[in-house]
């Protein structure tokens, strides 16, 4: 009979159990929204850990309605968030969607354009196309980004009315334009809102070709990966814009039934 070899402990093993995960949340505020929800388990339970999840994308969801950030300026420029939770599941889960889908448009490494296409349909497909002056084919070393978008430098973004079928993804008041990297390159049907996008005070698509501008690299043209993940931000940035309709009914529906501090254990 043999002996099995006797275990040793390493360095990065103590020998006691793996902890059991927890949900992130408070307790006080897991236990009002198991009993308001009808929710079961603890925190280490599975309907725990897919509230925390909910939150989150609540917050995201909530955050990014313009009417929120309208309404809290002054004190999200001082202080975290404040999120109001809904009082219905449903409203809740509308929120987690719009939440999942917001996630996935500021995620660079996922690929978004189911989400884009669910958004904006088959319009997407007139978002910031590669062009020529002229018409014509766009060669790859014609992709030079001669026009500066360091700084102050306006780069070659230049506004025009959209055509009919441009027209059902601008924003009412909005225009679109035609972004220039150099003389005889665009990209058609950016529109204003896209291309006026910011992200911390910066302008998002300006910012990203003032690094790749003549002023950095001289003659040296975007590469096809550059030129798509250019036209992926474009239309990610404009889906994002286009719930922003959807985004603030829902953030009203959640300040006219929302549970208050105490229900949540906060006072």
């Amino acid at each position: 009979m043999t002996s099995s070899p006797e275990r040793r402990e390493t360095l990065f093993d103590s020998g006691q159990e793996v902890p059991t995960k927890t949900a992130n949340l408070n307790e006080t505020i897991w236990n009002a929204l198991r009993e308001s929800w009808g929710l079961t388990g603890d925190l280490h339970g599975d309907d725990a850990k897919n509230l925390a999840k909910g939150i989150a994308r609540v917050c995201l969801a909530i955050c990014h309605s313009p009417a929120y950030e309208l309404e809290h300026k002054e004190s999200l420029a001082q202080d975290w968030a404040h999120i109001p939770i809904p009082r219905q599941k449903d409203v809740f889960a509308r929120l987690c969607s719009s939440g999942d889908q917001i996630a996935v448009l500021l995620n660079p490494i996922i690929d978004a354009r189911s989400t884009i296409k669910t958004i904006l349909g088959s319009s997407a497909n007139t978002l910031a196309v590669a062009s020529r002056d002229g018409g014509g084919s766009v060669r790859s070393n014609d992709m030079v980004v001669a026009y500066s978008f360091s700084g102050n430098a306006t780069g070659g973004w230049r506004s025009r009315q959209p055509t009919e079928s441009e027209s059902s993804i601008i924003p009412s008041g909005a225009e679109t334009g035609d972004l220039y990297i150099n003389d005889h390159i665009f990209f058609r049907n950016v529109p204003s809102t896209v291309w006026e996008y910011e992200l911390g005070g910066y302008p998002v698509i300006k910012e990203w070709l003032a690094y790749r501008d003549s002023g950095r690299r001289p003659d040296t043209a975007l590469t096809l990966e550059e030129t798509d993940h250019l036209r992926g931000m474009i239309q990610r940035i404009a889906a994002l814009l286009a719930l922003h309709e959807k985004l603030n009914a829902l953030y009203e529906q959640v300040c006219t039934d929302c549970f208050r501090n105490e229900e949540l254990g906060l006072i």
